[in-house]
């Protein structure tokens, strides 16, 4: 049951009088009444997620497994699930593999009974429990991921990441978790666009767009999940905004320009940085900006400066220009869902460059911005899903 599904049809609930007969069905109606009530005001009110509690951690000693600690969640469909004691799960995948630890509400039959002239036994009780599982595809149904881990094999160790925002394998990724809390006004998808070669932690601006989703959720009225690392020539599915950072020059082949096109005519958000982590100069910065400019002529875009009134300047925070990047005063241009920063606001989101420290209004200001480059980006798919007819 989904909320639009709830919603349908107004609510009936039975009306006593004296000479009410209360048969099976009837008993069985006054008391869903309650029950879809309850799960109606979870929908409504409260986004699903964690509600406290239920950390994954490693075992000690380390082995082949999770553990799992009490806590409480809300489910999609309104439905509270409390686990009350640590819970270790085992992981045994032979030829490795990606496992999804997730948490799903269930019912199970208790206390059966046999009446009189019955000819099987008849459960007494329902109980409302949970299973956690971690297989290789997440559960059918409603479910709650709570952690992912990239099993290499059958004789892995698992522990936990050295660094949350960028897992290895045999490490617990907790950054697919999402935390319930009041409802969102809007919810927005984010990604990284791997353009480069080498592990996801090379990824341009991996740890920055970490950082800024953990504060989104934690100040703004709408919520950001963070949708993975895409591969352009592989398609972008189940994401509003990409991001995609670099530090040299880049070109997409026909594929990876086909599926950018597609995504921005899905209503998809491309937010492009030169990032100067590194080795990289101005020079490298500038080719970036170059081949980004190129992309954009390829589609047919022509990129126009942002300046003051461009609603990615008032989406959450009011500026009136874009504000200070790592080097400065820079300038911010768009057009037809793409975007290009010479700000290298991601470093600045994870602080600034290596060695080079930040001033803390340039930082504010600049996580600031990028609040506004979510909520501008939520706010793009949401009209745009307005306009799409429903299959």
């Amino acid at each position: 049951m989904t909320l639009a599904d709830s919603l349908k049809a107004p609510q009936r609930r039975i009306n006593a009088h004296r000479g009410l007969v209360i048969d099976v069905p009837r008993w069985v109606e006054a008391h869903e009444y309650h029950r879809i009530q309850l799960a109606r005001h979870g929908m409504a009110m409260h986004s699903s997620g964690i509600i406290s509690g239920l950390e994954v951690m490693e075992c000690d000693p380390p082995a082949g497994a999770v553990l799992v600690y009490p806590g409480a969640a809300l489910d999609q469909e309104g439905r509270l699930i409390v686990v009350a004691e640590p819970h270790r799960l085992d992981l045994p995948f032979n030829a490795g593999g990606l496992a999804h630890i997730a948490l799903q509400y269930r019912e199970v039959s208790d206390s059966p009974i046999r009446r009189s002239g019955e000819d099987q036994d008849l459960p007494l009780y329902t109980l409302e429990v949970f299973s956690i599982s971690g297989g290789k595809k997440p559960p059918t149904g409603p479910y709650l991921e709570l952690a992912r881990v990239q099993v290499s094999g059958a004789e892995s160790v698992i522990s936990d990441a050295n660094d949350w925002r960028t897992p290895t394998a045999d490490e617990i990724d907790l950054r697919f978790r999402e935390q319930a809390g009041h409802w969102p006004t809007q919810d927005v998808k984010v990604g990284i666009a791997s353009i480069e070669t080498g592990s996801e932690t090379s990824i341009g601006h991996l740890l920055g767009t970490m950082e800024l989703i953990r504060t989104v959720n934690s100040e703004a009225r709408f919520r950001a999940r963070f949708a993975g690392a895409f591969d352009l020539s592989a398609g972008v599915e189940g994401c509003d905004l990409l991001i995609m950072a670099g530090r040299d020059a880049f070109s997409l082949n026909a594929a990876g320009q086909e599926n950018l096109a597609a995504y921005l005519a899905a209503g998809g958000i491309l937010f492009g940085e030169s990032c100067r982590a590194g080795e990289s100069e101005s020079r490298e910065a500038e080719a970036f900006g170059q081949s980004f400019q190129a992309l954009a002529e390829a589609l047919g875009i022509e990129m126009i400066p942002v300046d003051r009134g461009h609603p990615l300047l008032s989406a959450h925070h009011m500026f009136s220009g874009a504000p200070y990047g790592v080097g400065g005063e820079h300038s911010v241009s768009a057009g037809a869902g793409m975007i290009y920063s010479q700000g290298d606001y991601g470093c600045l989101w994870n602080g600034g460059l290596p060695g080079s420290a930040a001033t803390r209004e340039t930082i504010r200001s600049a996580v600031e911005c990028g609040m506004n480059l979510l909520a501008y980006a939520a706010q793009v798919s949401y009209e745009h899903s307005l306009k799409t007819p429903s299959p």
